[in-house]
């Protein structure tokens, strides 16, 4: 899916919980040009300024977090992240916020690694 940059944070939190009341991630995150090229950690999928992670964050855990939704349903049970509310900005105070928080959740295994699985061929 592409998704326009008029979208507002509010917006992309609810198509977030949409997605997450009906199926199940390890991670989800808006992706783009921009933040492919800030990613810090080549082996991890990207971190992006609006994410969601499998697990509980507590707000003085990030440097900076704009707000943070609690998930909790059949399906999944973590944390919807905005780090900014110009979510879309590729400003670099942007890039700053997103690059200090991706090293926070590297640190709590909370960014899946971009390997293939090992069994990934095996018939």
């Amino acid at each position: 899916m592409t998704f326009e940059k008029v979208l507002t944070t509010e917006q992309i939190i609810q198509l977030f919980k949409v997605v997450l009341n009906h199926f199940k991630y390890d991670y989800l995150y808006l992706n783009s040009l921009f933040f492919g090229m800030i990613n810090i950690f080549p082996h991890r999928l990207p971190t992006t300024s609006i994410c969601y992670v499998p697990v509980s964050i507590t707000a003085d855990y990030l440097p900076h977090l704009y707000k943070k939704v609690e998930i909790d349903n059949e399906y999944n049970k973590g944390t919807i992240l905005v780090f900014d509310e110009n979510w879309a900005s590729e400003a670099d105070e942007l890039k700053k916020k997103v690059q200090e928080n991706s090293i926070a959740l590297i640190e709590l295994g909370a960014i899946p690694e971009t390997e293939t699985p090992e069994d990934f061929y095996d018939v």
